[in-house]
């Protein structure tokens, strides 16, 4: 019965480890996958958290660098397709927001995507 219940605990564990050493990427992946089957609320909290990784953890806050060409690519389409979550989800301020940052952070599609739903904001 011991060693069930060690086993178990080691398990567990071991999941949480791996649940910590995730990044922003896979988050933002998995966002992505949700989004494509129209699961909006929980795209939205995948995008939530990938965004935080990447702000606290693995990028300079608002700078786009030459060590770090990726930064702009991958948390501006987070926000983008977070941006597109809210408005399916009747938030369009919101949603309009996500878009702009997006285009900030020079995501190409955001401009297209905010001339289709954003037109008063």
């Amino acid at each position: 019965m011991k060693l069930r219940l060690f086993g178990f605990l080691a398990f567990c564990l071991m999941g949480s480890a791996i649940q910590a050493q995730q990044t922003s990427k896979d988050f933002f992946q998995r966002g992505t996958v949700k989004y494509q089957l129209e699961d909006y609320k929980a795209a939205i909290i995948d995008f939530d958290q990938g965004i935080e990784i990447a702000h606290s953890n693995e990028f300079p806050k608002n700078k786009k660098t030459k060590d770090n060409p990726t930064y702009d690519k991958q948390l501006a389409s987070a926000y983008l397709k977070r941006g597109l979550c809210k408005i399916k989800l009747n938030d369009k301020k919101g949603g309009c927001m996500d878009i702009d940052k997006a285009l900030y952070m020079g995501d190409e599609k955001a401009y297209r995507e905010k001339e289709k739903y954003c037109k008063e904001y």
